[in-house]
């Protein structure tokens, strides 16, 4: 099934510059904050990020820096005032904007055009980075809410009407909704990937070997680093079941039962959370699938799970 998908070599090492910024009291370190699974600083006021604040995340063996830039003006002219220091280097940025604080929309849309202008495009028009502008604050009880989706599409225009030469994506965040926050940065993640298009391929190809409509792989710390689906029921459903299944098999875990596969049914199909080890990590896949195709998914595992380890090796 996977002939074609070579072999490659350990990776040489490599570290990926991730810059979060935005205004203040934008959100930037509570979305850090919830990457980093760092509930407990969640509570009550943060204080503002004053200056750059460095943190290292290790996500597939790769080193991630995340660079955390304060928001408040006057560490906001420092910034472009000393870019090739804050800048350079650049991987992916994410910006950060208050949905709720539609009188500051202008005011970050200038900040945003002078970061592009002054940090990338006169530096280097050619290497420009990925752009996730993290629309939030979008918090569930606001999901109805006529104002806010007025003020969502506001923002979308404005910021993609500025981004024209770039490769940008918007989602909407909430540290309530710790899975949106978790789905955006797999997103920007898997964009800096050289080998994420081999990646789906594998997924793509393992789905329609076992007849399932949809497949998403998780690290071990539950952040998606591919998916396929067939349809988009099938990819809404696989991301419900997604954030609730991790959880369940990390409780389980430290009561010291151990199990490696978890499977619900709903609606004729069946969902199918399981744990598997590729380079001796741990990994999961959950799979949406009929019965009858179960039986075949833990067949092939084995050696979807060493092909799967030839494409991780070298994935950015």
């Amino acid at each position: 099934m996977e002939d074609d998908i070579e072999e490659t070599p350990l990776p040489r090492e490599k570290i990926i510059k991730i810059v979060f910024t935005g205004l203040d009291n934008a959100g930037k370190t509570s979305i850090l904050n919830i990457l980093q699974k760092q509930y407990s600083k969640l509570g009550g006021a943060l204080k503002p990020t004053t200056g750059i604040e460095r943190k290292t995340l290790n996500i597939l063996g790769y080193d991630i820096i995340n660079w955390d830039l304060g928001g408040q003006e006057k560490y906001r002219i420092d910034y472009l005032d000393e870019e090739s220091r804050v800048f350079d280097g650049t991987d992916l940025l994410f910006y950060v904007v208050d949905i709720s604080s539609r009188e500051r929309f202008y005011e970050s849309l200038e900040y945003y055009k002078n970061i592009l202008w002054s940090a990338f495009e006169s530096v280097d028009p050619n290497n420009l980075p990925y752009i996730i502008i993290c629309l939030h604050k979008f918090d569930p009880d606001l999901e109805n809410d006529d104002m806010i989706a007025e003020n969502i599409q506001l923002a979308k225009e404005l910021f993609e009407e500025n981004s024209k030469d770039y490769r940008i994506k918007f989602f909407t965040t909430s540290i309530f909704d710790e899975w949106s926050i978790i789905k955006a940065f797999s997103y920007g993640l898997q964009r800096l990937a050289s080998k994420l298009e081999i990646l789906e391929k594998l997924l793509k190809r393992f789905a329609e070997a076992t007849y399932s409509d949809a497949i998403l792989l998780l690290d071990g710390s539950a952040l998606p680093i591919g998916e396929y689906y067939n349809n988009q029921i099938a990819s809404d459903i696989i991301n419900i079941l997604a954030p609730n299944f991790a959880p369940i098999y990390e409780k389980l875990s430290k009561l010291n039962i151990n199990i490696d596969k978890i499977w619900t049914e709903f609606g004729g199909k069946y969902s199918l959370f399981m744990r598997i080890e590729v380079n001796k990590q741990p990994y999961f896949i959950i799979v949406v699938t009929l019965k009858e195709n179960i039986y075949d998914i833990l067949n092939r595992l084995p050696e979807f799970s060493k092909t799967l380890g030839n494409v991780l090796k070298t994935f950015f």
